[in-house]
């Protein structure tokens, strides 16, 4: 992708910029399955694979002053003396595997389990992978025979849930001691003025940085009875984040401002509830409450 610009009229500011930019993203994933229903009651399906991404982006910027025709989009006819080129490119690479299982019983007892090990390129060389596991149960208690003798009762289901995931939204090299360049001018001992260009560290390096973890805790209720007059859901949840990714402010002893850092602890709890009434069914009329 390619874009010319042309900055200012002929009789004021003659200069010309132009800027092409190559953006690549390739995304690959492949799984296998396999699902058997057995014994009448017995349900099992397995469930593996693989997610590969990677993302490669170049840009080179240049600008002349000196047009000599503001209606040709060529930077080859900007002939002046003053001219810049800068230029900008970045790439990383993601890889993740994962194993899932579900199985259950009769439709009454469920339970599901998952792991996954994900590696991303912007971390600290010392954590660029993770793992994150997750079970799930489920009871469908109403379907039990001691049960289905309450003609109240519709539906009950019973569910619990465990897992962590993990947030992976940094810069690309936010890990890295990123470079920057400057230029000065020096005198000779023979009175010679020369100018030179210089290499320096314009950021901190974090190698121990690793990936933010959330681990999530679910109890639940769905419930469902008088012929669906009255049903709904309660949900008791708490999710924990750990290894938050936070710049941190630094001290200006030590020449840097800030580093990109695991740092602190958010938690976040709660009840919800949801239920629906049916209040009036008949063939002409309807009405419900949520």
């Amino acid at each position: 992708e390619g874009v010319i610009t042309y900055l200012g009229t002929p009789e004021t500011d003659d200069k010309m910029s132009e800027k092409v930019q190559q953006t690549s993203y390739i995304s690959t994933n492949a799984y296998a399955e396999f699902e058997n229903i057995f014994g009448g009651k017995h349900y099992i399906k397995l469930l593996g694979g693989y997610n590969y991404e990677q993302q490669d982006y170049r840009a080179t910027k240049s600008e002349r002053n000196g047009l000599l025709m503001p209606d040709v989009e060529d930077i080859n006819f900007a002939m002046g003396e003053t001219m810049s080129i800068t230029s900008d490119a970045s790439r990383w690479r993601y890889a993740g595997a994962f194993f899932r299982l579900n199985y259950s019983y009769d439709n009454r007892y469920m339970i599901t389990g998952t792991v996954r090990r994900d590696g991303y390129s912007a971390f600290g060389q010392k954590n660029p992978r993770a793992v994150f596991p997750s079970v799930a149960v489920g009871w469908v208690f109403s379907d039990e025979p001691f049960l289905k003798k309450l003609n109240w009762l519709d539906y009950g289901k019973l569910r619990f849930s465990w897992g962590l995931n993990g947030n992976r939204d940094i810069g690309v090299y936010r890990a890295l001691a990123r470079m920057g360049n400057s230029k000065y001018m020096y005198v000779s001992p023979d009175g010679k003025v020369y100018n030179g260009s210089y290499l320096y560290v314009n950021s901190l390096a974090n190698k121990e940085l690793k990936w933010e973890r959330t681990a999530s805790f679910n109890l639940g209720l769905d419930f469902s009875i008088f012929n669906e007059r009255l049903k709904g859901n309660i949900d008791i949840y708490k999710a924990n984040t750990k290894d938050l990714l936070i710049e941190r402010t630094l001290p200006e002893l030590i020449g840097f401002s800030s580093v990109m850092s695991n740092l602190g602890e958010v938690e976040n709890k709660g009840i919800e509830l949801s239920l629906t009434s049916k209040n009036i069914d008949t063939k002409n009329f309807a009405w419900s409450s949520t």
